[in-house]
């Protein structure tokens, strides 16, 4: 799961920092070829499915994956970020050898099935990287 938002923890604050970074320098610096994929989910849709989880007694002991609609390569994010601040940005790749925990799939065997839930209606992934932009723009 990646989740996205202003300026939280864990994942969140990688990509507020990758904008902020970019905004600051003028690059998107990253590591690896670009081409993992991933689910993003934007952290209100995903709190909101984990309390929709807790509620509802149809997912007790249930094995529950969240993930968000839109699936992307990270050069894909990378290209939407700087095609939003008006491709102003340089796309830099600091170490095309870098390997993520996973290239293509979170799914690891467990021998129970799991069942994905995604938020319907959901935080559009745009909306949620000018949210983001417009909160670093005020705290400037």
């Amino acid at each position: 799961m990646v989740l996205y938002m202003e300026k939280e923890k864990v994942i969140i604050i990688i990509y507020y920092n990758l904008i902020y970074d970019a905004l600051k320098t003028g690059k998107l610096i990253y590591k690896g070829d670009g081409e993992d994929i991933r689910e993003y989910i934007h952290v209100a849709d995903s709190a909101k499915l984990s309390v929709d989880i807790l509620e509802n007694q149809a997912f007790e002991n249930e094995h529950i994956i969240l993930t968000g609609i839109e699936k992307l390569k990270r050069i894909e994010l990378l290209t939407m970020i700087n095609e939003i601040l008006g491709n102003k940005l340089e796309i830099v790749n600091i170490d095309s050898n870098y390997f993520g925990h996973y290239k293509i799939t979170p799914y690891a065997f467990h021998p129970t099935v799991a069942k994905k839930l995604v938020a319907n209606p959901f935080m559009d992934l745009g909306q949620g990287l000018l949210e983001v932009i417009r909160t670093i723009s005020e705290e400037k």
